[in-house]
């Protein structure tokens, strides 16, 4: 990609962040739990429309898809308590556990392309984005925002330093098989804006987080989260290999669809709300 060509991406990411960010900071901070909730749901719905796009599903399988996806977030909260909490718990573990599945695809593609067979691949699809529901609700109910904030600065951190550092510093490919666009030394940087960003927000917001715990925390939890979302990144990579597809959208300008966008959310929000469920 050359200067101009990376130039305007950069103006595209940014004007697309410039508009997001005030909406998101309007859902956390401002807006009823309900509010978040249904945008999140909406969003998700397109990641999963872009899904079923890509992967070409007949009409019957993608309503079935829409069933599930629908009938999992909603069951995790209006359940009586002590079930919704089971349930919420079960869903949270059960699509945190799968990214250890994720990270053996990732690591043996294409050998082990067999382990995610096409009839499945809708399933999990809907699982992951259930799950990325339930985290986001549950975290915003829970009053939570600020760690929201700190979830998305840190994934955000982590994906454009990753992508500027690439082009500018790239030469070893991190996974070839599954995404030959990135690199290591892209990864290197993403991780290293991640915990520097990520450090430095806990420092700037002490009262809610508490540094108890020590900076030495959250520069571990920066360090988690930003591997974390690029096994996100890469496992999207993966299913958009699968199907030959380089983007699943172009709803976010510069960003591509909804699955390029939150591929990392999907990793991280889940194993963060799970987290907090269990200090609760």
């Amino acid at each position: 990609m050359n200067a101009r060509a990376l130039a305007s991406n950069l103006q595209l990411r940014v004007m697309t962040a410039l508009i997001a960010l005030p909406l998101t900071l309007l859902l956390l901070f401002w807006l009823p739990t309900a509010w978040l909730s249904s945008v999140v749901f909406l969003l998700l719905a397109v990641g999963l429309y872009e899904w079923t796009r890509l992967s070409e599903v007949g009409a019957l399988a993608s309503a079935m898809l829409y069933c599930l996806l629908i009938a999992l977030g909603p069951l995790a909260f209006v359940a009586d308590q002590h079930f919704a909490t089971e349930l919420r718990f079960a869903l949270l573990g059960l699509g945190s556990l799968f990214w250890c599945l994720a990270l053996f695809l990732v690591v043996r593609f294409p050998r082990s392309d067999q382990c995610l067979p096409p009839a499945s691949r809708g399933l999990v699809v809907s699982l992951l984005l259930a799950c990325a529901w339930i985290a986001f609700t549950y975290l915003k109910h829970s009053e939570q925002e600020w760690l929201i904030v700190w979830l998305l600065c840190v994934v955000w951190a982590a994906d454009s330093a990753a992508y500027f550092g690439g082009r500018r510093w790239g030469r070893v490919k991190l996974v070839p098989a599954v995404s030959p666009g990135k690199t290591i030394e892209g990864a290197v940087t993403g991780v290293v804006a991640s915990v520097v960003f990520g450090t430095a927000f806990a420092v700037l917001v002490p009262d809610f987080f508490n540094l108890e715990g020590g900076i030495l925390f959250w520069m571990l939890a920066s360090l988690a989260v930003a591997l974390l979302s690029i096994l996100g990144d890469l496992f999207a990579s993966l299913l958009k290999r699968l199907t030959g597809a380089k983007d699943s959208g172009g709803l976010f300008p510069g960003h591509g669809g909804v699955l390029d966008r939150l591929d990392s959310l999907l990793s991280t929000a889940p194993l963060l709300a799970l987290w907090v469920h269990l200090n609760h």
